[in-house]
C-alpha cells in the first residue's frame, strides 16, 4: 500500500526547483507521484514503503541541491 508524506524543502524558489524535484524523484523506483508546492515551499510525495524509504527521497532532494 502506497504512503503519502509531506516534506519541508526551504530551499524551492521558482517552478524550475519544482520540475528539478519532481524529475529527481520520480528516477527513484517506488514512487507513485510527486507534487511540489513552490509557495509552501513543500513536496508531498506518495510512494511504495516496499520500493523506496523516505531517507532514499530526502536524499535525492538534497543531492539536487535542495
Amino acid at each position: 500500500m502506497a504512503e503519502t508524506k509531506m516534506l519541508a524543502v526551504p530551499g524551492i524558489k521558482c517552478e524550475g526547483c519544482a520540475e528539478t524535484i519532481t524529475t529527481v524523484v520520480k528516477a527513484l523506483a517506488g514512487i507513485h507521484d510527486v507534487r511540489v508546492d513552490v509557495g509552501r515551499k513543500e513536496v508531498t510525495v506518495t510512494f511504495y514503503p516496499g520500493a523506496t524509504t523516505l531517507d532514499a527521497i530526502q536524499s535525492q532532494i538534497r543531492l539536487a541541491g535542495f
